[in-house]
Parts: structure tokens; sequence; C-alpha cells
């Protein structure tokens, strides 16, 4: 099969794709299902089987690319390593943040910022940024044992940090003197941790204490991997809140059922909608060996760029992709860190898959569900002008604002 299609690799930069990049996905997938982005110097896979075998493989499709891309605003973490040495890192947080740990530590913490966050929405609002963002960051800044200013203080240095990743100049050079002090300040309070000899059972301290086989983290790498889990933890449900409030607003049925506490339905609407509309529509890995696809050689050290939002859309997998439909049967309900598909359905691919699925899949359900049942059980918002499309913003797909009117606070 040849590289080639009628499309210009133009076409996946301008202004017409970010607008609706679904139909030039589509014909990717029919016409070159490997296609050489010569913009980029990518190798873009769209297919959901071909998305999914890279992800499942860290072996031949390595994450140190985002190396290159994140580490002067966040430094090295554990997400952008492979194998043994990914997988025994990332133990010291996964764990805690699913099954029992999830309802004992983390539950009162997103019901808490939930409570908070939606009670101090003025009457009339953008939804981004103040609800979208405030949320899932005091839910971080809570599992750091941080509250009052000291919260505050964390939600800034999130915030800037998360804007470096995505941003210009101005947004990088914000990003790292927040990185700077992030670190700064995560030293301070590992010295006083130590110096009185007493830690409270956090994120920090989770990152800081030796691992099953007593290896500890030096505290560079501590002070990186805390620049990271501020940043991820924060603004990856942002951009995932974002759309399901839009989800939930261009459908004013679903909304007026969550009104009445319809959690299940609820539910269905945050599965359907990662899979409509992923708000990080791709992935990068670099190959770690020559590879093939589609009859076609991809040299080793060559970058692969995955299309979540493309496999998610593929009309082979779900029928009639580009139909909202919370109840549709081809989807298979829950998440899955393996990816599934059997039964006639399949998984969305908003967490990825394989050994580097988002960590914090549940706590992103639970802040989605406790967040949006309270917004809209409590508040009822209202448009306030038009919805916005969803649309491609430099690395996501969402919306770049929400403006609408709210019922006064208790409701």
């Amino acid at each position: 099969m040849s590289l080639r299609s009628q499309i210009d690799a133009q076409a996946l930069h301008d202004e017409a794709f970010a607008r609706d990049p679904f139909p030039v996905w589509e014909r990717l997938r029919h016409e070159a299902p490997l296609f050489h982005d010569t913009v980029d110097d990518v190798y873009l896979l769209t297919r959901y089987d071909d998305v999914a075998a890279v992800l499942r493989d860290d072996v031949s499709y390595s994450t140190w690319i985002y190396k290159t891309w994140f580490a002067t605003v966040m430094g090295d973490t554990f997400a952008m390593h492979d194998g043994e040495r990914h997988a025994r890192e990332r133990a010291r947080v996964a764990p805690h943040l699913v099954g029992r740990p999830l309802e004992r530590l983390l539950r009162p913490a997103v019901e808490a910022a939930a409570a908070s966050v939606v009670a101090g929405l003025p009457a009339e609002a953008d939804l981004v940024g103040p609800f979208t963002f405030r949320l899932p960051g005091l839910v971080m800044a809570s599992l750091f044992s941080l509250a009052g200013e000291d919260a505050e203080r964390f939600l800034r240095l999130a915030g800037a940090i998360s804007w470096g990743l995505v941003g210009g100049e101005a947004e990088v050079a914000a990003g790292v003197a927040a990185r700077q002090e992030l670190e700064a300040w995560t030293a301070a309070r590992l010295e006083q941790r130590r110096r009185d000899g007493h830690a409270p059972d956090d994120l920090l301290q989770w990152l800081a204490e030796p691992d099953a086989s007593g290896v500890l983290l030096d505290d560079d790498y501590i002070r990186t991997n805390v620049n990271f889990l501020a940043a991820a933890g924060s603004s990856t449900v942002d951009y995932a809140l974002r759309n399901v409030l839009w989800a939930l607003l261009a459908h004013p049925e679903a909304a007026t059922a969550v009104v009445g506490g319809d959690t299940d339905l609820l539910d269905r609407v945050v599965t359907e909608t990662f899979r409509y509309a992923p708000p990080v529509p791709y992935e990068g890995r670099i190959t770690t060996e020559e590879v093939e696809w589609h009859g076609v050689p991809v040299p080793k050290g060559s970058i692969v760029r995955v299309s979540l939002a493309s496999a998610t859309n593929d009309e082979t997998v779900f029928a009639q992709p580009r139909r909202f439909d919370p109840g549709r049967a081809d989807l298979w309900p829950g998440d899955s860190r393996g990816g599934i598909r059997r039964d006639d359905a399949a998984s969305h691919l908003a967490f990825g898959l394989g050994s580097h699925f988002c960590a914090g899949y549940k706590l992103s359900r639970l802040e989605a569900r406790e967040g949006l049942l309270r917004l809209f059980r409590d508040r009822r918002p209202v448009l306030a002008e038009p919805l916005p499309a969803l649309r491609i913003h430099t690395h996501h797909l969402t919306i770049p604002q929400l403006r609408v009117t709210l019922a006064p606070g208790g409701a």
C-alpha cells in the first residue's frame, strides 16, 4: 500500500481541519491508513485496530519522545519511560487511585472540592477554568495535603505548567518559572517532613517512601514527578470536563435527566463523550526498531502519531460514529487498560491503552460524576451564548469557553 493519498499533508494543519478534522481522518482510514505527514515528519495511523496495537506495544514504540517535548517545563517523569522502570514507578501512584483507596481517601476530597467549586460560581460564569480546571486542581491539591492559600498557590503553579506544555514562548517561560517555584516548594516540604519525622498519607509521600522493593527515588526525580502529577491531574481532567459539559448542553434531554440525578445516564454520557470527542486527539511514540504498517516500512527512530479521535470514530468499529448516542450498543460501557473489542463492542481510547493507560482514570470519572451532578442539580446551567463547536486547539480537541447563567447557590 502507498503512503500517498490525494490529501496533502498541509491539510492536517490548516484552519478547516482544526474546525472539523473528522472527514480528513475518515478519508485517511480508507485511502492511506499509514500516512506520512511531511509537515511534522511523522507517520500517522488512523484506524482503531492499528492505534490500539501501537498503544499496547511499549517495546517497539517508546514514550521517550515526550522527553524532548515536555521535559523543559516538567523535567524527567515516569510517564516518559517504558518497560519495567515505568511499571515500577507508576506503581507508586496508581494503586492509590482505584478501589478502596479511591473510596477512602479520594471520594471525600472530590465531594468537598465539587461542593466548594459549584457553590462559589457566580450567577454568570465561564465554566472553562473556574469549574473545569478548579475542580480537579483542588482535588490534586488535597492529595498533596494542601489547603487554603497553599491550595491556591498550587493551582496557580499547576496551571502555568500546564499552559507551558501547549503554549508559545511566553507560556513556556511562565511554565519554567512555575516549575522552579514548585520544585523549591516541594523541596522545602520534603525537608520539613523529614525534620518532623512524620508525613501524611498523600501523593508526595507515595513518591518519597521506598517502594515494595525498597527502592527510593532521588529528590530531583521526586520534584519533577510532582510537576507532572500537578499538571496532568489538573489539565487532563479540565479538557475532559469541557467536553462532557459540551455534550450535556448540546443534548438538553440528557442535561434534564442529570438535573434529576440520573447517574446511570451521566456515566453513559461520559463514556460516549470520550469516544465521540476524546480531549487528547493524538499520542506520539518513537520507534525503537524498524516496523511495518500496511506493507510500508517505518524506520527506527521515526515518530509514529496515533489518532485516538480518528480511531474511536472508525466506522468499521462504531456504527454511525458521528452520531452522539449514550445508549449505543457497540461501545464498551466502562474503561479498559487493555482495550476491549468483543461481543460487537469496543472500548473508547481516551485514557490510552496498555502500560501507559492513564493511572488516574477512575479519579477522572469520579470527578466528572460528582462535579457534574452537583453543578446540574444545584446550579442548573443555561447557555448564555451559542454553544461553541468542538475543534482542535493546539494539542486538544475541545472548546475554549462555555458561558452560562446559573441558578443561585443552594437552589
